[in-house]
């Protein structure tokens, strides 16, 4: 191989590869250098890529319609970067294509302009992808799809940086698909600088995902944002299961034109939310929520426990109810429940109503006797229902007022909630 980024190399790393198979499997040592290649490169089972990094050595894909490397499994990738022309606009191409493998290790890669940074679909298994940057994708960053068959797939300090081709919308960094086992360890998704696009954070369907300290951050130039328009969140979850610890949002947008959320949960999905942070988050002016469950076809629930407490909550659904909060923490801030709902108190101290309207019908049943609630409604058109449950004032129903507080006791001997004080 001459590496000189004119030469096609393409044959030197296909006998390279024939040569470490001859010898009982290997490594492909691939010095400083750009190395042409013009066609999909397959890597044979067992047998690896090891470069000097990712600034210096350089796979440079030259057709725009090609793969990059395609892995057979046992495979590892260190210190390189693989890229396709900065020109090209398809969106089927992909930089890393894992589909069908098993016990890959890839390290220190960045992929660059392909369709898919990292594309995987079919029985994949004991995937670990350790500081991968995927550079401009033109649809998405890491994409995993099939269905309850990814199992043990580990994103260590990856990063997604400007995902969709020019003037594209509702691209994805992270599309996890089917995974029974997806655990992402400081992953960031970055808006860049000055593309003005939308972009969804991480699509998630059908899945069991964890996350620790990930980082998501929208476009910094002031006309362009991470919106979540089409998914309703800039992190979407429909069936799935995600454990969230120390999230950060910076610079997102929810997309004023849709009911978009920084988080968004629906069709039994279960949200365990901790450290949630949204920073500079811009509301969505039309519903102002950072995190919305629906329940669609079925129970959601989203677990908040320990997080700022500024997070405004939202929940609609075809089942009064069905969409819930469990909320660990002094306050709980809510915009967008409607029609006849119940708040579920657990240890909530604070229900505050930020907009909307709708009648609340009843609290549920907190963790002991005596535990007290104080409601303040920041806007009119909302009613707390006079019941056996819920013992008002007078009782007659209320009609919240501007900035009007009640305070409810709960009774456990009767297991009723007595409004014991309202200012109107």
């Amino acid at each position: 191989a001459t590496g000189d980024g004119v030469t096609n190399d393409g044959q030197a790393f296909v006998d390279a590869d024939a040569f470490v198979t001859s010898r009982g499997k290997g490594d492909i040592i691939v010095p400083p250098g750009t190395y042409v290649i013009s066609s999909a490169f397959t890597l044979g089972e067992g047998n690896g890529i090891v470069g000097h990094d990712r600034d210096s050595c350089i796979i440079s894909q030259i057709n725009t319609s090609a793969h990059g490397i395609i892995l057979s499994g046992l495979n590892r990738l260190k210190h390189f970067s693989i890229q396709a022309p900065n020109t090209n606009t398809d969106t089927t191409t992909r930089g890393i294509d894992a589909s069908a493998t098993a016990d890959n290790i890839i390290e220190q890669v960045r992929s660059l302009y392909f369709g898919y940074g990292v594309y995987s679909t079919g029985l994949t298994w004991r995937q670990t992808y350790r500081h991968v940057r995927v550079e401009q994708p033109r649809n998405v960053g890491f994409y995993f799809n099939e269905a309850n068959t990814h199992l043990q797939i580990l994103l260590d300090q990856c990063y997604v940086v400007n995902t969709g081709t020019l003037g594209a919308t509702n691209k994805e960094s992270y599309h996890i698909e089917g995974s029974q086992g997806t655990v992402m360890i400081d992953c960031t998704s970055d808006g860049g600088d000055t593309v003005s696009r939308e972009n969804i954070g991480a699509n998630i369907i059908n899945s069991r995902v964890v996350m620790n300290m990930s980082h998501w951050e929208g476009y910094r130039s002031p006309d362009s944002y991470i919106s979540g328009a089409e998914y309703n969140g800039i992190i979407r979850t429909s069936g799935s299961t995600l454990t969230m610890h120390n999230a950060r949002f910076q610079n997102c947008n929810p997309d004023t034109a849709s009911s978009a959320a920084l988080i968004y949960g629906e069709n039994t999905s279960l949200l365990q939310l901790t450290g949630i942070d949204p920073n500079t988050a811009t509301l969505n002016a039309f519903t102002s929520q950072h995190i919305a469950m629906s329940d669609d076809s079925g129970h959601s629930t989203c677990e908040i426990i320990a997080s700022a407490t500024d997070l405004i909550l939202a929940k609609s659904g075809t089942s009064a109810g069905t969409a819930r909060f469990n909320r660990i923490g002094v306050e709980d801030k809510r915009s967008g429940d409607s029609g006849s709902f119940t708040v579920d108190v657990n240890k909530i101290s604070s229900i505050v109503f930020t907009a909307g309207t709708g009648t609340l019908t009843d609290l549920t049943s907190p963790h002991s006797d005596g535990h007290t609630v104080t409601i303040t409604h920041r806007v009119v058109g909302r009613t707390v229902q006079n019941s056996a449950r819920l013992r008002l004032q007078g009782g007659a129903n209320y009609a919240a007022t501007a900035n009007g507080v009640q305070v409810f006791v709960y009774r456990e001997e009767g297991d009723f909630w007595a409004e014991v004080g309202r200012v109107a």
